[in-house]
């Protein structure tokens, strides 16, 4: 059963509100939420398994249902589980938690799109962060593949919340030498940390497992 969280806000007119004004539907293939399923779809291999955590409204699934051999996501939001059904009735799609993956099945590779900015801990912790990212990387086979927020260059990182609907929002920036630091303590020690940057504000990471 999924623990609800007062920081958890993506409920029916939320969900309605942000598919107008940020994504402007599944159709809108433009702007930076869908070059940036764009970019991380590069490294799903024909034939792979894929675990998506936080599918939204099902975007990244629209660019690889043809190249994965099979597709399971998982939301903990209701609403975005039933908008990402209204627009692919076929998909594997379910709620699921990333905070208790242990009965969830592994994959080949498993993806994370703007998750983890939207977690709230007080400033310089990192244990849920921490917690999820091990949660994530145990279910994959071959790698696990994020994307955070970053800080500007030099800066530390930063987070604030604010009220947002009918709970609070949080948003949280990542330095990278803090991530690198989180990565040290969520990773297997011969596993690999790749990055690279898709602006200078959002950057994608892999963990490759045993390279």
């Amino acid at each position: 059963m999924n623990e609800e969280r007062e920081w958890e806000v993506w409920n029916e007119e939320l969900v309605d509100d942000i598919e107008i004004k940020y994504w402007g539907g599944i159709d809108h293939k433009r702007g930076r939420h869908w070059e940036l399923n764009k970019w991380v779809s590069e490294y799903v291999k024909k034939g792979d398994s894929v675990l998506e955590i936080a599918p939204g409204m099902g975007h990244f699934y629209d660019m690889i249902k043809d190249t994965c051999g099979s597709y399971l996501g998982l939301d903990t939001s209701s609403a975005m589980v039933k908008k990402f059904k209204g627009f692919f009735p076929e998909a594997n799609v379910r709620i699921g938690d990333a905070f208790n993956l242990k009965d969830e099945p592994n994959a080949d590779i498993v993806i994370n799109v703007d998750m983890l900015m939207h977690i709230p801990e007080p400033e310089g912790d990192y244990t849920q962060t921490i917690q999820l990212i091990k949660n994530m990387l145990e279910k994959a086979d071959r790698e696990l593949v994020f994307t955070i927020r970053m800080s500007e260059e030099g800066q530390e990182s930063w987070c604030i919340t604010k009220a947002y609907y009918d709970g609070t929002l949080t948003i949280r920036a990542y330095s990278k030498e803090d991530m690198l630091k989180i990565l040290k303590q969520a990773k297997g020690e011969d596993d690999t940390v790749k990055y690279r940057f898709y602006d200078p504000r959002t950057s994608i990471w892999r963990i490759i497992k045993n390279a």
